[in-house]
């Protein structure tokens, strides 16, 4: 009997324990192509759209690799890769929710220059010696223009 035969007729489940058992890629391969079309629709009818579907459908197949040792053989394996994707879903979720709109975000101001400060302070004492310097009625209406901001 050919690899190519036996895979095809293979539970994911055997296809899993070969896989730990052997380390073979071609099994490997074989689970995934059992698994994810319908692990892949379990994670677009729980995620917003097709990206973090996406994205959660290959954390869960790492995570999966990751945990096989404690995989335990005599359940099924769809529930359990339903199991980590879920969990993987939450925390992707929560990663994309805790992300800043740019458009929200204050930017940080750079830590004044001395120089600039000082010379900042040198206009405005200008400024303001000047606007006192101003006959009525322009003093007022210079006051009330660029000091309040009106019109």
């Amino acid at each position: 009997m050919t690899t190519e035969a036996r895979t095809t007729t293979a539970t994911p489940e055997d296809l899993l324990r070969r896989f730990r058992d052997s380390g073979d890629r071609g099994t490997l391969g074989a689970f995934f192509d059992a698994t994810a079309p319908e692990l892949f629709q379990a994670a677009l009818s729980l995620a917003p759209d097709a990206s973090l579907a996406e994205d959660a459908l290959q954390e869960t197949y790492l995570a999966a690799l990751r945990s096989l040792p404690r995989w335990d053989p005599e359940r099924p394996a769809m529930p359990w890769l339903v199991g980590i994707l879920r969990h993987k879903l939450y925390h992707l979720r929560a990663k994309a929710a805790r992300r800043p709109d740019p458009r929200c975000v204050v930017p940080r101001s750079e830590p004044a220059d001395p120089a600039v400060t000082a010379q900042d302070a040198e206009e405005r004492e200008r400024v303001r010696k000047a606007l006192e310097a101003l006959r009525e009625p322009y003093r007022g209406v210079a006051l009330l223009r660029w000091r309040y901001g009106l019109s």
